[in-house]
């Protein structure tokens, strides 16, 4: 026993998911130390308005990059490292030619829209940002997939301090919306810039598109658009259309903020997740009979730290907020709680993607409309914010019951 607790302590595993878990802690702990000040400077409708922002930015994120960044994740262990270069260069390429075409579209779109709180000229140019943002995020997977934990702290927390600090200094000077959105877009477009420089002399990054790739590209990633990440762009922005139809933006804003402690319920269990997706994934292709032991072991252990967390925030929230934002205290735990089913919903995608059975993931539409939409309209309207807190464990609880029956039957066929 002894032998085996030595053994884990100094692998591989061990190592980086205590670097993930530092770098993630830094991460977290940078926007939420100044949670005080940001909850102080702006309104509870400034706060709402700017993560309704942030979720334009993330659905365009969808449309742009259209999660090709996964199939680079899974390709990166199955080609050679010669191969995976057409890979990397052949995605890039249609994200690019894709940014192009949406941003002349939302060009034309936007003399005709008008959203309310925003105004025109910070939707004008998003896709563009997204282009930018797209670099990061497939920088920050190659990164994890290297198992380089070092320099992917450093993108991470650089980007991180970018957004937290400047958006915290013009909230400080001007009181609005605007300054964390200024922040994010500086964040973005700074990162973009240093990850396209690491890929191109790295891997080689260059315009080049493969024919073969891109079919095979596009048939991988759709059903994780159009199922997958749908579901999951309904679910994280449904909050802000529900609460904003039965109330204001003020509650937007209250809601947003509990949202942000509860995240800190995942930064224990994504630090780990970093470190174990590559062994995870070298553990299928070498067929190791004991991935699905593990995989239970990680979600009970996880599980419970997550619960701790959740205890511990509901004591410091009330030394971390205005008053004017003390509602978010009561909505907190019930949010947080999803974070502990997300990881075994995590677990399950892990095998699907594996496996590349992602046609299953246009069911998770409609899961997510039942519960994100139909269940958090009903549920918002008799037990008010907290119903839509609720919701949010269904949409887990709904995807963890489909998965199971899907992995279930994958691991039967191996």
């Amino acid at each position: 026993m002894l032998t085996k607790s030595k053994q884990l302590l100094t692998s591989k595993l061990f190592k980086n998911t205590s670097l993930y878990f530092t770098i993630t802690f830094i991460g977290k702990i940078i926007p939420f130390a100044l949670v005080p000040f940001m909850t102080k400077y702006l309104a509870p409708d400034q706060y709402g308005i700017a993560a309704t922002y942030q979720m334009y930015i993330v659905l365009f994120l969808l449309i742009i990059g259209f999660e090709l960044n996964r199939y680079l994740d899974v390709y990166y262990f199955k080609v050679s490292s010669e191969e995976f270069q057409k890979y990397l260069s052949t995605i890039f390429s249609i994200v690019l030619l894709i940014g192009i075409v949406v941003q002349f579209i939302n060009l034309i779109l936007m003399q005709f829209i008008d959203i309310e709180g925003i105004d025109t000229m910070w939707m004008l140019f998003i896709p563009i940002f997204v282009l930018f943002k797209f670099l990061s995020v497939i920088n920050s997977s190659l990164l994890r997939n290297e198992e380089n934990p070092i320099l992917y702290g450093k993108y991470t927390v650089s980007e991180t301090l970018i957004y937290t600090l400047l958006s915290l200094l013009l909230a400080w000077m001007y009181h609005e919306w605007t300054s964390r959105a200024s922040g994010l877009i500086t964040s973005m477009v700074i990162l973009g810039i240093f990850s396209y420089y690491r890929l191109k002399n790295r891997y080689n990054l260059r315009v080049y598109i493969d024919k073969t790739i891109v079919k095979k590209a596009f048939i991988y990633s759709t059903p994780f658009v159009f199922g997958l990440n749908l579901a999951n762009i309904i679910f994280a922005n449904s909050d802000k259309i529900i609460l904003k139809y039965f109330y204001d933006y003020s509650v937007v804003g209250v809601f947003a903020v509990a949202l942000v402690f509860s995240a800190i319920v995942g930064f224990v269990t994504d630090s780990f997740m970093k470190a174990w997706v590559p062994v995870f994934y070298r553990k299928l292709q070498n067929n190791d009979k004991d991935v699905d032991r593990y995989s239970f072991y990680i979600f009970i252990g996880l599980g419970i730290v997550s619960a701790v967390t959740i205890v511990v925030l509901t004591y410091i929230m009330p030394y971390m907020i205005d008053e004017k934002y003390h509602n978010a205290i009561d909505i907190m735990p019930y949010i947080a709680v999803g974070y502990i089913l997300r990881v075994g919903e995590q677990l399950l995608l892990y095998y699907i993607n594996f496996y590349e059975k992602t046609n299953v993931l246009y069911g998770v539409v409609i899961l997510t409309i039942l519960s994100s939409i139909i269940c958090a309209y009903f549920l918002v309207k008799s037990f008010g914010v907290i119903g839509m807190a609720i919701s949010i464990n269904l949409f887990f609880i709904f995807k963890i019951i489909y998965y199971f029956g899907i992995v279930k039957k994958i691991r039967r066929e191996q």
